[in-house]
C-alpha cells in the first residue's frame, strides 16, 4: 500500500508543524519557505496542500504585510492519518478505483469493503501525536497483527 504523493506531502507538512511538541513546546506558526525547506515539498504543491489543510481545519493561514504563515490548529496532534487522507484525497476508500460493475467486484464486494473498513479503523487510530511518539521511541510498537505484518514485511521474514 502506498499513499498518494499529496497525502505523503501533507503528512510531512503537518509533522514539521507538530515537531515542537516533541520537546513539550507550543506549536508555532511557520512560513511557506520554512515548510518547503524542512519537508522537500515543492512550493506550488505546498501552497495547494496548505490550502486544503486549512480548509479542513488542520492549520490556519495568516497573511500580514505580504507574508503568509501557517498556524497549527490546537487539535492538530489529535488528527489521524485517516483524517489527513480524507482532507487531501477527498475520500479514503482503498477500492474506489474498481469498476463496481465488474463481476469480480460483484462477487467480492463485501469482502473488499471489509478490508477497507479494517484499514480505515487502523488508520483512524494513528494520530499525529502517535507518529511523534513513535519517532521519539525510534520504533513502531507492535500492538496488533496489522502492524506486526507491516514491520516484518515480505523481505524481513
Amino acid at each position: 500500500m502506498q499513499l498518494k504523493r499529496d497525502t505523503d506531502y501533507a503528512i510531512r507538512i503537518l509533522l514539521v508543524m507538530a515537531e515542537p511538541a516533541l520537546n513539550k513546546k507550543e506549536l508555532q506558526e511557520l512560513d511557506l519557505k520554512t515548510i518547503c525547506e524542512k519537508t522537500s515539498v515543492p512550493r506550488q504543491i505546498a501552497i495547494r496542500l496548505c490550502g486544503l489543510l486549512s480548509d479542513a481545519g488542520f492549520i490556519k493561514k495568516e497573511e500580514t504585510d505580504g507574508s503568509t504563515t501557517y498556524i497549527p490548529e490546537s487539535d492538530l496532534l489529535e488528527k489521524t492519518v485517516l483524517d489527513i487522507i480524507d482532507a487531501v484525497e477527498g475520500q479514503s476508500n482503498l477500492f474506489a478505483v474498481f469498476d463496481r460493475r465488474a463481476e469480480i467486484y460483484t462477487k467480492y464486494g463485501f469482502a473488499l469493503a471489509s478490508v477497507n473498513a479494517a484499514l480505515s479503523d487502523e488508520l483512524n487510530k494513528i494520530t499525529i501525536q502517535t507518529i511523534l511518539d513513535w519517532e521519539q521511541q525510534k520504533h513502531i510498537p507492535s500492538h496488533n497483527a496489522f502492524l506486526d505484518e507491516y514491520e516484518m514485511g515480505p523481505l524481513n521474514r
